[in-house]
């Protein structure tokens, strides 16, 4: 009598991927299990919880992997700090996210990726783990941060940005504070008064005065152009081919005045303003800092019909978007604006909707097409059905092409100005 011999398990067949997991860090069980069901869905992410510092090093230093690092209001603003500095040091594949008590995130770490408030949309918290672990995962990669590493003497986030931004989480903080901050570093109040009394600003009057531009503005877009002023100040100055930092910066105001008006939630409105101004930095800093790779990628993308992000992969392995979001991540620039640098050419692989990036998509994509000729492919019209918002295309193409009429031309991608053997105008990035 022959015994029944069990069949043999393939060796071939793919494992089975392992669930992602997030570290829960704060001492209240009752807002852990209130986080968990929120936030968790149990097909793909498994929850731990640390109750104080101490543990969530352990568990990051321990034998199982963590992916997203979880930091709850009940812990002290300094446990928070050590506990994400120590993460970025020693683990910075883990992503990080701070939660608040109702609205106030005033005490949160500016270290996280993402802060954000448990009175927050319900929709929103389901996807953050997802939205912070796939930026994380685009932005650590190898070769993304080995390319940052090598360039030369990038600027560290401006002082005064990190002054602004602890200033915007006091509700009493005056008109008058603010600007005294700004007024600190004469330099950056220079061309911040430059940009917003520039014609892509479009005001109807002149800004005199710092002070005068806080109460014009508000402190959110104030914010916004004193980080995009280090970044053009810390660049001025270098002579690189194919480049030129003063249409860099009238494409970049263009973009972020159309984006803005494509949004029309004030708080989201200059957050796009914001990403906007600085989608390309990327580009900004491989020009100024990587030059002989930078000359390499416009001199074969003008000669030939790659499109750009193409040719910047073959020659350093990234594009200029992930360079970008990259260092604003290293800045601890606010998350929504560092998702919108890093997918502004490819929406679709960012993990749910985002007005923000879609705006910053949007306008980029369209002053492309209506002042530089580009194919019209260059947006993606199935990620705007995603989002619910491919009925909106032709009044936002009517925005550009109002404001492109009003405007002076921009010659190229405002980053160069070069021109293909055609004589079509195009804008590298």
């Amino acid at each position: 009598m022959t015994s029944a011999t069990a069949p043999k398990l393939s060796s071939d067949a793919p494992p089975q991927p392992r669930l992602k997991r997030a570290l829960f860090v704060g001492s209240d069980p009752a807002r852990f299990d209130r986080m968990r069901q929120l936030m968790i869905d149990p097909a793909s992410w498994e929850a731990a919880l640390a109750s104080d510092t101490r543990s969530a090093i352990e568990m990051l230093n321990g034998a199982a992997p963590i992916d997203v690092v979880v930091t709850d209001a009940s812990l002290k603003r300094t446990e928070s700090d050590t506990l994400l500095a120590e993460t970025r040091e020693r683990h910075p594949r883990v992503a990080c996210v701070s939660f608040a008590q109702g609205s106030d995130t005033s005490h949160l770490s500016a270290s996280s990726t993402h802060v954000v408030s448990l009175a927050s949309d319900p929709k929103v918290l389901r996807t953050l783990l997802d939205k912070t672990f796939n930026l994380h995962q685009a932005l650590t990669d190898d070769t993304v941060r080995l390319l940052v590493g090598r360039l030369d003497k990038l600027p560290s986030v401006p002082q005064t940005y990190r002054a602004l931004m602890e200033a915007a989480a006091r509700p009493d903080i005056s008109i008058a504070a603010v600007g005294a901050i700004v007024e600190r570093d004469p330099a950056m109040s220079l061309k911040v008064l430059q940009m917003v009394n520039s014609a892509f600003f479009g005001l109807s009057r002149r800004i005199t005065s710092i002070q005068h531009a806080v109460s014009y503005l508000g402190l959110e877009l104030i914010k916004g152009l004193a980080l995009t002023a280090h970044v053009f100040t810390a660049f001025e100055g270098s002579k690189v081919k194919n480049f030129s930092i003063d249409r860099f910066q009238s494409y970049s105001l263009r973009v972020a005045r159309i984006a803005q008006k494509m949004v029309s939630d004030r708080e989201q409105a200059n957050m796009a303003f914001t990403a906007a101004i600085l989608h390309d930095i990327g580009k900004l800093a491989l020009a100024m800092r990587a030059p002989d790779d930078y000359t390499r990628i416009t001199d074969r993308f003008v000669q030939g019909g790659e499109a750009l992000e193409v040719v910047e992969r073959d020659i350093i392995g990234t594009s200029h978007a992930e360079v970008g979001a990259y260092l604003l991540f290293m800045w601890g620039i606010p998350f929504q604006i560092v998702e919108s640098v890093a997918f502004h050419h490819r929406p679709n692989e960012c993990v749910g909707p985002s007005e923000v990036l879609t705006a910053v998509h949007v306008a980029d994509a369209l002053v492309g097409i209506v002042t530089a000729g580009e194919p019209e492919h260059r947006i993606d019209l199935a990620y705007l059905e995603s989002v619910g918002a491919l009925d909106r295309l032709p009044h936002w193409r009517r925005i550009v092409e109002d404001e492109c009429r009003m405007a002076r031309p921009v010659t190229g991608r405002g980053s160069s100005g070069s021109i293909r053997p055609t004589g079509r105008p195009t804008r590298p990035g």
